[in-house]
């Protein structure tokens, strides 16, 4: 459980205990009701109440077995639509995996990072940025690590044609 609203102002709340049985849709509502229990929120009369989760079947089915209202995240649900719409569009999964390994590696070789910096500042005269890496649980992760990509793709392009470290990926890709 990550928030909950009282008088339609949404605040955060951690759980302290870890669930250590397996997920099932019985377990996690078993867990959810001694949460509710716990902080008073199940005698609130004519107060709904509304769970915002990801799309997993065993959350759903705790929530709306023990009577309260089950949204889907629409974030989550929009990431899993464009998860969807990289997988059937050709190419963008190898360009992601490119995009992957040359992130890790200016990350990684502080001689590669150095290069890069030094790029950037001949290209542009700024303050250097660094390449962003995709976090799978962060959903705008891998859109900023395109986008990063984007904006410093004339020193990133220099620097990846001179370099020998990278025998996958060539500066035009």
């Amino acid at each position: 459980m990550e928030m909950i609203a009282i008088d339609l102002k949404p605040f955060s709340c951690v759980a302290d205990k870890a669930l250590l049985d397996r997920h099932t849709g019985s377990n996690l509502k078993t867990h959810l009701n001694k949460m509710m229990s716990e902080w008073d929120l199940l005698n609130i009369k004519n107060v709904p109440i509304f769970f915002i989760t990801d799309n997993a079947r065993n959350i759903s089915l705790a929530t709306t077995q023990s009577g309260w209202t089950h949204l889907y995240c629409f974030a989550h649900t929009l990431q899993l639509v464009l998860k969807d719409a990289e997988v059937k569009t050709p190419g963008v999964e190898e360009l992601l995996t490119k995009f992957r390994k040359i992130a890790a590696h200016f990350h990684r070789s502080d001689p590669a990072r150095r290069k890069f910096e030094e790029a950037q500042i001949a290209t542009s005269n700024s303050e250097p940025l660094q390449l962003i890496q995709m976090v799978i649980t962060r959903w705008n992760s891998e859109y900023e690590m395109w986008d990063r990509m984007q904006k410093l793709r004339t020193p990133l392009s220099h620097v990846l044609a001179e370099s020998p470290d990278l025998d996958a990926i060539s500066g035009i890709e």
